[in-house]
């Protein structure tokens, strides 16, 4: 099963997971699984069973420029130096947790959309968005092989 997860929350720009997530259900073929998920933890882990290709696709605050698009593997985020906390992980550090549990699919890429203010939209995060939905829409076409289904 393919499956594309938009992370996100209720707050402006977090939202980006979600919104490409809303714009992926007019382009994706019908075999692709669509899921938004709201800060979801370690828990995300639960929806990597059964999955041969997983699109995780999440706002991401790392100083950059807001709208930019990020494209990593999953060594690119399993990279990223641990974070810890007494509240829900992180992404990389629930990344490691799947590894360590070797729950890993087998082919996992994340795409962020770089963002400056969890409280408001901005026109660059609109555009970030809309170029993140034609990526994961171009690896999902790619990927499947059905590349007319799309628009």
């Amino acid at each position: 099963m393919i499956r594309v997860i938009g992370l996100g929350a209720p707050f402006g720009d977090d939202r980006a997971g979600w919104r490409v997530i809303d714009a992926l259900r007019d382009q994706a073929p019908a075999a692709v699984d669509l899921v938004a998920l709201d800060r979801p933890g370690a828990t995300l882990i639960n929806w990597f069973d059964g999955v041969s290709a997983l699109y995780i696709v999440d706002a991401v605050n790392d100083g950059g420029p807001a709208g930019r698009v990020l494209t990593l593997t999953a060594d690119d985020i399993l990279a990223i130096p641990a974070h810890i906390s007494s509240h829900q992980l992180n992404l990389p550090s629930t990344l490691r947790l799947a590894r360590s549990l070797r729950a890993l699919p087998p082919s996992l890429t994340v795409v962020g959309i770089t963002i400056a203010d969890l409280a408001q939209s901005s026109p660059a995060v609109e555009a970030g968005i809309r170029q993140a939905a034609d990526i994961v829409a171009q690896a999902l076409c790619e990927k499947i092989g059905a590349c007319n289904a799309l628009p």
